[in-house]
């Protein structure tokens, strides 16, 4: 709706079909939408992400496999999930593996039930790699293992300049977990991400997985 000025009341004025008015004014409208112009930046405006999907951040998620490629001891995260429930920490555990067939028909929905999963947590644990790049494109905090594929091993370079992505390469590093823990969850902790750099950067990586997959 075009924009006239302030009255002397301060209060805006719009040009409605050639009358000067205050009131009146539907910004729902989608008839007579002629007179509007796109003034916005020059990224695509269909840009988007999981980031994008607002979620109650409450507990911290822990994302661990089972099965002959797991390197993390059951010591590791009995250990952990001890920790949280010292400090009345919540969590949950879960894995991007589902016991069950998955059909092609469904298989987006399921993915998208571990990536809402992991967007409404403080924090993310795992040594899956799945786990790691869900947590990237959901700007999700996350303390990260390797395990025997090495694909945690190589990929977590692609992500080494996102500071709220944490490598851990030794399970001796347990006091650093802890207080990983602690301030992500005592925190209210907001990620300061530039959107065009982050954007570029998760495009890049991606470009990668699929060259080199």
């Amino acid at each position: 709706i075009p924009f006239v000025g302030l009255n002397s009341n301060g209060i805006p004025m719009y040009n409605i079909n050639g009358k000067i008015t205050s009131t009146d004014i539907d910004f729902q409208t989608r008839d007579n939408i002629d007179y509007l112009k796109y003034e916005g930046p020059t990224d695509p405006t269909i840009t988007g992400s999981f980031g994008n999907i607002f979620l109650d951040r409450k507990m911290i998620l822990l994302f661990f496999r089972n099965d002959k490629e797991k390197i993390l001891s059951k010591n590791i995260i009995g250990n952990i999930e001890k920790f949280c429930r010292d400090n009345k920490i919540d969590y949950d555990i879960s894995d991007t593996i589902v016991p069950y067939e998955v059909r092609e028909n469904n298989r987006k929905k399921e993915v998208y039930k571990k990536i809402k999963m992991i967007k409404s947590s403080k924090l993310v644990i795992t040594d899956r790699f799945h786990g790691l790049i869900f947590s990237v494109i959901t700007r999700t905090p996350a303390i990260v293992f390797k395990s025997f594929d090495n694909k945690i091993v190589f990929g977590i370079k692609w992500f080494e300049h996102f500071n709220w992505i944490h490598f851990i390469d030794s399970e001796k590093n347990i006091s650093k977990i802890y207080s990983l823990i602690k301030y992500y969850t005592e925190n209210n902790v907001l990620l300061n991400i530039n959107e065009f750099k982050y954007q570029k950067r998760i495009l890049n990586v991606f470009m990668k997985i699929k060259n080199e997959g």
